[in-house]
């Protein structure tokens, strides 16, 4: 079958129902041919109907090929859902390299975004105790090296470098699998991505690729990386102190400003989030206590140096 005729095809409830319409009942396995979006509504249709599937890829443009989970535009809000992993991925360099140049470029952005998901879980481990797993990081970061080292010869649809790409992103799925999350592959830079993502589609603007809002939200996020970590352990202890906690009126109230419609469905997602006075002043703690290790160890990150 062959979907979103005619337009740009989003990750929706519409191309869901579209793909059930269209499916033979007798359907035992799923075969997606394309790329990003394809690859997210074939995974959580093969989820849901409990039959197998895999991935044809015709771009290097995303790294979501190897993940068990599909990002998808609900009620106009994104969210990620419990999909299931493909049982192959077909990748011919061939085919790879002949893609749309923009596609290309997307995959070097989303790649690109590795550099500030790393710093901002290693950061989570210490801030807020989440789990880290030095093997995986290591994983993502090597791939990520190979493929800035080849930048030049990707531009130019080197087959070798396209490879080198591919692989990447297949590695920061598989990442994401191995850590039972997407932190090893998505941080500060995805969210900025998912929320310009929602904003041009409720306001009908054409879609950019993600992974082309992923490779600029990751030079504004290092950007901000650069300033914060220009201060001292002593400016960060003084900006605190001056620092007030926002009211979970204020937080509500802020996000509403900034989603408009979709808010309700926001805060649905991030009320969890929202931290109250004692929670937040032990993660204001732990930030003064480890500022100067939080610092190095970005910098080890080649974070600074190469964004």
């Amino acid at each position: 079958m062959r979907i979103g005729k005619g337009g740009s095809l989003i990750p929706d409830e519409r191309a869901l129902g579209e793909i059930l319409i269209e499916m033979d009942r007798n359907t035992e396995f799923l075969i997606a041919v394309g790329s990003g979006t394809l690859n997210d509504l074939t995974r959580f249709v093969s989820f849901k109907i409990g039959k197998p599937y895999g991935i044809v890829a015709t771009a290097p443009s995303m790294d979501g090929y190897a993940s068990s989970v599909s990002p998808l535009i609900v009620k106009g809000f994104k969210r990620t859902y419990e999909a299931i992993y493909p049982h192959f991925i077909i990748g011919d360099t061939d085919i790879l390299s002949q893609a749309p140049y923009d596609m290309i470029t997307a995959g070097f952005g989303d790649i690109l975004g590795k550099y500030t998901s790393l710093a901002d879980w290693y950061i989570s481990s210490i801030v807020a105790e989440e789990v880290y797993s030095e093997e995986i990081a290591d994983l993502v970061r090597e791939s990520i090296e190979k493929c800035v080292n080849v930048a030049k010869d990707i531009a130019k649809r080197e087959k070798s470098a396209i490879k080198e790409l591919m692989e990447a992103l297949v590695i920061s799925g598989i990442a994401m699998l191995k850590s039972g999350n997407s932190r090893p592959a998505s941080g500060a830079e995805h969210h900025l991505s998912h929320y310009v993502e929602m904003k041009e589609i409720s306001s009908g603007k054409e879609c950019h690729f993600h992974g082309t809002k992923v490779g600029i939200m990751s030079i504004i996020t290092s950007s901000i990386y650069h300033y914060v970590f220009s201060f001292s352990r002593e400016d960060i202890k003084e900006f605190i102190s001056r620092r007030n906690t926002q009211s979970r009126d204020e937080y509500e109230s802020s996000i509403k400003k900034a989603y408009g419609p979709m808010a309700e469905e926001v805060l649905m997602d991030l009320n969890y989030f929202y931290l109250d006075e004692t929670k937040r002043k032990q993660r204001q703690d732990k930030i003064i206590e480890n500022w100067n290790t939080l610092k190095n160890v970005c910098k080890k990150m080649y974070l600074l140096q190469r964004i």
